[in-house]
């Protein structure tokens, strides 16, 4: 018993040095679980993109056209240029090219301002309206990619349907 109360007496006598390891201990222990969470999800990460590029390599294309570019390729003057988008066309989404492609869009659309809280930082407000960030997938990438929705839920094809003037 003596001896937990020379200990206790001799931690207090140097309670800076053991606070300050204490606190050593508590960040070293925080560090490694930082780095060994790290570790895992960057195995997760390797596993998913082995999965997504084991059969074929992924090719990606942006479309960086302005307004200029499309004056330019609908101008009767450059018909070459129309052809070769259409023969482009035709060879992906012709059936000719075995590959699976995918479409995504990003967008925002204009509603109401009254519709929302002015809280929501993803959400950018000018005059009247709200501007809602929006993302067009087709079905096939979401299954390709396995993507979820964080919150919410897709829409369904009916609700595209205009039923209203």
């Amino acid at each position: 018993m003596k001896s937990i109360h020379f200990a206790i007496t001799d931690l207090w006598r140097r309670k800076w040095i053991s606070l300050l390891l204490l606190i050593q201990i508590t960040l070293l222990l925080f560090i490694s679980n930082f780095a060994i969470a790290s570790i895992k999800d960057l195995k997760k990460m390797e596993q998913e993109v082995t999965r997504l590029t084991m059969d074929t390599p992924i090719y990606f294309m942006k479309d960086f056209t302005t307004e200029a570019h499309f004056d330019e390729l609908i101008d009767d003057d450059n018909k070459r240029a129309l052809h070769y988008f259409e023969k482009l066309y035709d060879t992906l989404y012709g059936g000719n090219y075995n590959a699976d492609i995918f479409s995504l869009f990003s967008n925002s659309l204009p509603f109401d301002k009254e519709l929302f809280r002015e809280s929501l930082d993803t959400i950018t407000y000018e005059g009247n309206y709200a501007d809602v960030p929006t993302l067009n997938a087709t079905d096939e990438l979401k299954q390709y990619f396995k993507l979820e929705v964080a919150e919410g839920r897709y829409f369904n094809q009916t609700e595209y349907a205009d039923k209203k003037k």
